[in-house]
C-alpha cells in the first residue's frame, strides 16, 4: 500500500510542465545541448581545441551583429528555405542581455520558438533563463535555469541547473557542478544530480585535472560514482602534449577497462598549425588493438585570409579499403571590410555528383541595433523623447511616448523589407495599441513629426 502514495509523491515531485520530447524540432536542436554538456562524461570535442565553433556559429559577439538568419537548401524547389532566426540584445556594455529564437512553419510563418534572458553581477553572468514557447496556449512558459557563482577571484565555483515545476510554480533543482581551484588551475569539477524523491544531491561524475611543469593542462581524468561501492571509478581520461608556448598539439583518449583494471587507447586527435598560430588541420585518428597502432579516422582542414580569419573548413572521412580521404562537407566563411561575419554557407559532397550541393545558409544581419527584450531602449533625440513597449510586443501593454513635447507624431511599423504595415497618431502620454492583426515577427517602429524621423528602433510581435 505504501508503493501507491510513493509514485504519486514522485511524480508529483518530478511532474513539469514541458518536456523536450513535446517540443518542435528546431526548439529541441536549439535545447538539447544545454543537458548533453552536462551529462556527457567526456564529448570529443572538448579536446579538439575548436578555435571557430563559437564565432562561426554566431554564437559570439561580432561587433553590431544581432540577428542571425539559418536556412536550409529545398533541392526540390532549388532555392534556400527558412529555417529558424535568432535576435541577439545586448547592454551598453555590450553583454548579451537576451536571445529570441523563431523557427519557419510549414504554414509559411515564423513561430516563436525559444527566449533566453541574461543576467550579470560586476560583470560575471550570474542567470540564464530560457523560456520556450507553448502554441495552444500562446505564451512563453518556464523551461530552465541556470545560476553561476564565482569566488572573489572571478573563477566559477558553482553552477547550479533547474527546471520548472509545472505542479508548484516553482524552479525545482535537476543539476549542479561545484569546481576547486589551485591559483588559477581548476584541479577538479563534481556534478551532482538532484532526487526528487528524496529530496537530496547524488554524485554523478568528478574531472580531475593535472598540469605540467609550465603550468599547462597535461591530464584529464573522468570518473563515475558508483553507488554499489559508494565510491568514484575511473571512466575516461584524456593526455595533453603541448608545444613550449601552450599550443595543444595531441590528445590520446583512454577508456578505463575495469576487468584489467588499466587504460586503453580509444582516440588520438592530432594538431597542426601555421605561423600564425592558426589550425590548419585537425586529424583523428582511432586505435586499433589488434595491430596495436593509430589508423586515421577523420579530419578537418582549415583555409585563412590575409586578415587570419577563417575562409574555409573541410571535414574529410578516411577510406580504409581505398587508402583515401573523401570530402564529407564543406564550410565557406564571408565578411565585410572590417573583419565582421557576414555569413556561413554549408555543403555536402554528392559523390554520386562528384560536386558540392547546397545544405545550410547562415547570414548575419548588421547594425541593426537597439533591441531590448522587455523595454524598449532609451533613444538619443533632440526632443528627448523615449519610446516604451513590450519586447517581444504580446499587445497586453500599450505603445507609450514619453517626455516632454506637446507635439503631434506618427508612429509607423515597418516590415524588413520597408513596408508600412500599420500607422497611427501618437501624443506623449497617449498611449497606442499595434493592430492585433499584424502577424508574429520582426518589424522596425518609427517615430517621426512630419518632417524627421525622431526614433527607429526594432520590435518583435509575438501574438
Amino acid at each position: 500500500m505504501l508503493l501507491i502514495p510513493v509514485m504519486f509523491l514522485f511524480r508529483f515531485l518530478t511532474a513539469q510542465d514541458i518536456t523536450i520530447n513535446q517540443l518542435p524540432e528546431p526548439v529541441r536542436l536549439d535545447l538539447q545541448d544545454e543537458e548533453m554538456a552536462i551529462t556527457n562524461p567526456m564529448p570529443e570535442d572538448v579536446y579538439f581545441v575548436n578555435s571557430e565553433e563559437r564565432y562561426y556559429q554566431g554564437l559570439k559577439r561580432t561587433f553590431s551583429t544581432d540577428t542571425i538568419y539559418y536556412y536550409k537548401w529545398d533541392c526540390h524547389a532549388d532555392d534556400w528555405r527558412n529555417h529558424h532566426r535568432i535576435v541577439k540584445a545586448y547592454d551598453d556594455n555590450q553583454l548579451l542581455v537576451s536571445t529570441f529564437m523563431q523557427y519557419w512553419s510549414m504554414q509559411g510563418e515564423w513561430i516563436n520558438g525559444t527566449y533566453r534572458e541574461f543576467l550579470y553581477t560586476d560583470g560575471l553572468l550570474s542567470d540564464v533563463t530560457i523560456q520556450v514557447w507553448r502554441n495552444g496556449t500562446q505564451e512563453w512558459c518556464n523551461f530552465q535555469h541556470k545560476h553561476f557563482t564565482y569566488n572573489e577571484n572571478q573563477q566559477k565555483v558553482l553552477f547550479l541547473m533547474q527546471r520548472w515545476h509545472n505542479v508548484t510554480q516553482s524552479w525545482v533543482d535537476k543539476y549542479k557542478e561545484a569546481f576547486v581551484y589551485e591559483g588559477e588551475n581548476l584541479v577538479n569539477d563534481t556534478t551532482y544530480l538532484f532526487k526528487p524523491a528524496l529530496q537530496e544531491w547524488k554524485y554523478l561524475l568528478l574531472d580531475e585535472f593535472y598540469y605540467n611543469d609550465q603550468g599547462f593542462k597535461s591530464e584529464r581524468i573522468t570518473k563515475k560514482f558508483n553507488p554499489e561501492i559508494v565510491g568514484w571509478t575511473n571512466f575516461t581520461r584524456a593526455l595533453f602534449e603541448t608545444d613550449p608556448s601552450g599550443q595543444v598539439l595531441e590528445v590520446v583518449v583512454q577508456r578505463w577497462h575495469h576487468f584489467l583494471s588499466e587504460w586503453k587507447n580509444e582516440k588520438k586527435v592530432e594538431f597542426t598549425y601555421d605561423d600564425n598560430g592558426n589550425i590548419t588541420e585537425r586529424l583523428v585518428k582511432e586505435w586499433f588493438p589488434e595491430s596495436e597502432e593509430w589508423a586515421n579516422r577523420h579530419r578537418h582542414l582549415f583555409s585563412y585570409d590575409i586578415n587570419s580569419n577563417l575562409d574555409t573548413m573541410l571535414a574529410q572521412a578516411w577510406i580504409p579499403y581505398e587508402q583515401t580521404w573523401k570530402n564529407q562537407v564543406l564550410d565557406d566563411f564571408e565578411y565585410n571590410e572590417s573583419g565582421t561575419l557576414l555569413s556561413r554557407l554549408t555543403q555536402h559532397w554528392m559523390p554520386c555528383l562528384e560536386e558540392w550541393v547546397n545544405f545550410r545558409l547562415m547570414q548575419l544581419v548588421i547594425d541593426m541595433r537597439n533591441l531590448v527584450a522587455g523595454s524598449s531602449p532609451v533613444a538619443e533625440n533632440e526632443d528627448n523623447l523615449i519610446l516604451k513597449f513590450q519586447n517581444p510586443y504580446t499587445g497586453k501593454s500599450p505603445v507609450s511616448l514619453l517626455g516632454n513635447s506637446s507635439k503631434d507624431y506618427n508612429l509607423r511599423l515597418f516590415s524588413i523589407n520597408g513596408e508600412i504595415l500599420y500607422q497611427a497618431n501618437i501624443r506623449v502620454d497617449e498611449p497606442v495599441k499595434l493592430d492585433g492583426s499584424i502577424a508574429s515577427g520582426l518589424y522596425i517602429i518609427n517615430v517621426s513629426d512630419g518632417r524627421k524621423s525622431v526614433i527607429s528602433e526594432k520590435i518583435i510581435i509575438s501574438r
